[in-house]
């Protein structure tokens, strides 16, 4: 470093394993002008707010590709989660009879979820970068554009995510079967590049005001078409109530009716969207096209079952028929996912569980090996509990505890 400047390299983000971050700090450094945002040109004489988005522009490349991970994440995340839920076994009511988890609909729901929402964004994704070069001149739609891919990957991304984790069950919760790892990595992209809320206020504000404009429906009649031009003509209306305010309420309304719905007016842009793009995908199956509208109209039932035809029974009716008719080649989207040359996740078979079990810090007796070693550490621990503790009621528990057999439990009275 020199003279005047330091660095303070702050504590590792759980889940970020690509970037360290700091914090730096400069004391009466000279710098010379070229570090400086500012090229004291007539551009930022004139308008220093326009000549600041100007010099950024290039942020909302970074906005739009790191978003872009969330198509590999989702792959990877429901990769693990299904071939777990496949390994994983319970007992049924038949006698010495087994099912695996993946069976019941909470658990390949999710799954399913996660692998459709990936081949939806990477059609999204591909539209908006064609969509994003055809605007190199205007660096404000290019915001946009990547404003609207980047929430609604978050917003069914996220979600998503931490539903995969809690169907590992305790074994989701641990960084080393990724799922977790990856749910937390991406955590970071809300605010990574342009926080989202922030981008989405923006968005809407400028767009509000008729600063430009985005790509119209390519069919207005379709129901997530609907659904976007009637949420935001609601929003319309409550902008022009708020316009008939004086200026100290003005600003008391805006904050209050208009800002907290900003992120759901672009979600339902990105829906109309991405559902076009990947209708205009020949490699999207028309069941996984379904199941993301089904999945779209569910995010805001209220609005299609006041000025739609649907019910909220009929909404969930076909959002599970349509979660049926995806299931039949699950193993298919598993298998085209690309997920078993990235997984190190170590529950996904006996070889790997066995290694990592044998890599694991183990304490006992030194000259004990394996499980005898093991025994000899729960016996140790069991003399030193207080007889007071070790009643009848405690011996199931104090068994499933130390994995001891109930009668070297009695024998400690």
């Amino acid at each position: 470093m020199k003279a005047g400047v330091s660095c303070r390299v702050l504590p590792a983000r759980p889940g970020a394993k690509v970037l360290d971050h700091a914090i730096t700090s400069f004391s009466h450094v000279k710098l010379p002008r070229s570090a400086l945002l500012s090229e004291g040109n007539d551009l930022e004489r004139q308008d220093s707010r326009k000549a600041l988005f100007h010099q950024i522009r290039r942020v909302s490349v970074g906005t739009l590709s790191l978003s872009m991970t969330f198509v590999a994440t989702l792959r990877l995340s429901g990769y693990v989660a299904g071939v777990y839920s496949q390994r994983r076994r319970i007992a049924t009511m038949k006698q010495n009879e087994t099912t695996p988890i993946i069976t019941f609909s909470t658990q390949h729901t999710p799954v399913i979820d996660a692998l459709t929402q990936a081949s939806i964004l990477e059609a999204f994704a591909n539209w908006t970068v064609g969509q994003f070069k055809a605007q190199s001149t205007n660096a404000r739609i290019q915001g946009a554009l990547a404003c609207v891919f980047k929430e609604t990957a978050i917003h069914f991304g996220q979600a998503t995510m931490s539903e995969l984790m809690d169907r590992c069950g305790w074994q989701g919760l641990y960084t080393h079967n990724q799922v977790c790892e990856l749910a937390l990595a991406q955590r970071g992209t809300s605010v990574a590049e342009g926080d989202t809320l922030v981008l989405c206020i923006r968005l809407v504000t400028e767009l509000m005001l008729g600063r430009y404009t985005l790509p119209e429906p390519v069919d207005p009649t379709s129901l997530l078409s609907k659904h976007e031009i009637g949420v935001w003509e609601e929003a319309a209306k409550m902008v022009e109530s708020v316009m008939a305010l004086d200026e100290r309420q003005r600003d008391d309304g805006f904050n209050t009716f208009l800002l907290p719905r900003c992120r759901q007016l672009v979600q339902a842009t990105g829906q109309r969207m991405s559902y076009e793009a990947a209708k205009a995908t020949p490699s999207i199956r028309s069941e996984i096209l379904r199941l993301w509208e089904m999945t779209c109209i569910q995010d805001d039932v209220s609005w299609y079952v006041a000025n739609t035809d649907l019910d909220r029974i009929m909404i969930f009716k076909q959002h599970s028929e349509a979660v049926k008719a995806v299931l039949p080649f699950l193993d298919q989207l598993l298998n085209e996912s690309g997920g078993e040359a990235w997984t190190t996740a170590p529950f996904l078979n006996d070889n790997d569980w066995n290694k990592f079990l044998n890599g694991l810090e183990s304490f006992g007796y030194p000259d004990t090996p394996g499980d005898q070693r093991m025994e000899a550490h729960d016996r140790g621990f069991l003399k030193r509990l207080p007889s007071t503790l070790l009643t009848k009621k405690n011996i199931v528990a104090v068994r499933c505890l130390l994995r001891l057999k109930p009668r070297d439990i009695i024998s400690r009275h």
